[in-house]
């Protein structure tokens, strides 16, 4: 299949906050590219709190894929030049 996307699967571990016996399965979540680039408009706190996993997933997942830097700010910089 040469259109599909490369995908990257993490599967969250529980947070220490949550008790032992309240263990949830929480299912593997996969993301391409193209997922990621959907959130780019999002702080990468705000993107990995919407994805339920923890920023340094996130940033894992981003190299993964082939993402070096949240593009955060520059999207941000970018939206506010085509404004004016």
């Amino acid at each position: 299949m040469e259109g599909e996307q490369p995908r990257c699967q993490v599967t969250p571990r529980p947070r220490k906050r949550e008790k032992s016996n309240e263990t949830s399965a929480k299912e593997t979540i996969s993301l391409t590219s193209a997922d990621l680039r959907a959130m780019f408009h999002l702080p990468l706190a705000k993107a990995a709190c919407s994805l339920d996993i923890s920023p340094s997933s996130l940033k894992i997942i981003c190299r993964k894929l082939g993402v070096r830097k949240w593009p955060f700010r520059e999207v941000c910089h970018f939206e506010s030049d085509e404004v004016e």
